[in-house]
């Protein structure tokens, strides 16, 4: 018999790691929660603190949100664009004013948008 150890919280890894070094299997199913950092314990199957015998298998939940598109925001002014960024929980980031001749863009508009993926509230370049 072994003692499960509570690792809600801690990254996915490193839980499953010392569930592992303390003689339990180890399997993850995904799941969503607002507060938690990616990658990390939301709940496990068993609860910890809980008695069982050694190599029985532990189920980790893991904070896996689904990936999330990033509004067009080329040929919007720059306060609309504010607006569309903030209503799909991102931000705008840096601004980089040119010279939109070239392009024949009007002056205010916005030419280009740059973004890497990620979860909100994450910036994207303008």
């Amino acid at each position: 018999m072994g003692v499960v150890q509570d690792v809600t919280g801690l990254p996915a890894n490193d839980a499953g790691q010392r569930l592992a070094d303390s003689g339990f299997r180890v399997a993850y199913a995904e799941g969503e929660g607002n507060e938690a950092a990616i990658g990390s314990v939301l709940r496990q199957e068993p609860e910890g603190d809980t008695n069982m015998p050694l190599g029985r298998l532990v189920t980790l939940t893991v904070n896996s949100p689904p990936d999330l598109t990033v509004p067009r925001i080329e040929d919007l002014s720059l306060e609309r664009a504010k607006v569309n960024l903030t209503e799909s929980g991102f931000r705008l980031g840096q601004v980089t004013e040119i010279d939109g001749t070239p392009t024949q863009t009007p002056e205010g508009r916005i030419i280009s948008q740059d973004h890497q993926r990620a979860s909100p509230p994450s910036a994207v370049r303008a």
